[in-house]
C-alpha cells in the first residue's frame, strides 16, 4: 500500500474555504499526519451494485471499523473492541484509533474522469495516515474549537472505466481537548465521526455526476469503572450505497 503525504489541493474545495487553508498552511496542523500505525482491522464495503443500467453511473460508500485501542491500557489492537476510553483531566491520557473506508463505483456504462471525493471528519476525530489504490489524497487540518482541528479530506481518484472501483482507507484517532482528555469525555451519548462524503465525477458524453453518503457516528453505553464504556453500534458500519441521480 502507498502512503501518500499532503500536498497542495487544486481547484475541487469550496472558494470561501482558502482563507483557512492559508492558516493550515502556516503551522496550524497536527503531527499525527505523519505518523504511520502497523495495525489492521477487517473492513466490510458492501457489495457493488446499484443504477447505471444503459447511461452514466457514480456510486459512493463509507465504513467505519474499530475500536483497534485497548480502552484501559492505549495500546493498540489488530483486532476490534466494543469497549472505548472515556478521556477526563486525569491520566491515563490516550486516544481511541478507528478505521474509515470510501469506496467509489463506476455503475454505468461510461468511463469517468475528473472523479474526486471529499470529505470532513469531526473535530473530535484526526486522520493519521492513509493508502489508497489509485489517485492522490490531501488532507488538510484547519483550526476549530479550542486546540481541536477539522480534517478536510480531498481524495483525486482521476479516470473510473467502467464498472471500476477504488477504496480509500485511513487510519483515524480521537483527539485531545484543551483539559487534557481525549475524546470521547463521556459516556452516554452519540458521538458524530463524519458528515456525509460527496463524489464528482464527468461521464464520457460529457455530464456531470454526483452522490453522497449518510454520516457516521458511534453510540456509547454509560461510564462504568476505569473510565470505559461499550460501544453501541455495531461495527464495522457501511452506510447504504448511494448513487448519482
Amino acid at each position: 500500500m502507498r502512503h501518500r503525504s499532503r500536498k497542495h489541493v487544486k481547484n475541487v474545495l469550496i472558494i470561501g474555504l482558502l482563507p483557512v487553508l492559508i492558516l493550515a498552511a502556516v503551522g496550524n496542523t497536527y503531527s499525527l499526519l505523519f505518523q504511520t500505525l502497523e495495525i489492521h482491522g477487517t473492513v466490510y464495503t458492501g457489495f457493488w451494485g446499484g443504477g447505471g443500467v444503459g447511461g452514466a453511473c457514480i456510486g459512493i460508500q463509507k465504513t467505519l471499523d474499530g475500536a483497534f485501542t485497548n480502552a484501559t491500557t492505549g495500546e493498540d489492537l489488530s483486532e476490534r473492541t466494543a469497549l472505548i476510553h472515556i478521556g477526563n483531566a486525569n491520566p491515563p491520557h490516550f486516544p481511541t484509533k478507528f478505521k474509515l473506508t470510501i469506496c467509489v463505483h463506476n455503475c454505468g456504462n461510461e468511463t469517468l474522469t475528473g472523479v474526486v471525493v471529499t470529505d470532513r471528519l469531526e473535530n473530535q476525530f484526526g486522520v493519521i495516515n492513509w493508502s489508497v489504490d489509485r489517485g492522490s489524497v490531501a488532507v488538510l487540518s484547519l483550526p476549530g474549537p479550542g486546540n481541536y482541528s477539522k480534517d478536510y479530506i480531498v481524495w483525486e481518484v482521476g479516470e473510473l472505466s467502467e464498472g471500476e472501483a477504488s477504496c480509500l482507507e485511513m487510519w483515524i484517532q480521537t483527539l485531545q481537548n484543551p483539559a487534557g482528555g481525549y475524546a470521547p469525555t463521556s459516556g452516554g451519548t452519540t458521538y458524530i465521526i463524519n458528515q456525509g462524503a460527496s463524489v464528482f465525477a464527468t461521464s464520457g458524453s460529457g455530464g456531470e455526476l454526483w452522490a453522497n453518503t449518510g454520516s457516521l457516528s458511534i453510540s456509547l453505553s454509560p461510564e462504568g469503572e476505569d473510565h470505559v464504556a461499550t460501544i453501541l453500534t455495531q461495527l464495522p458500519y457501511s452506510t447504504p450505497w448511494e448513487y448519482s441521480p
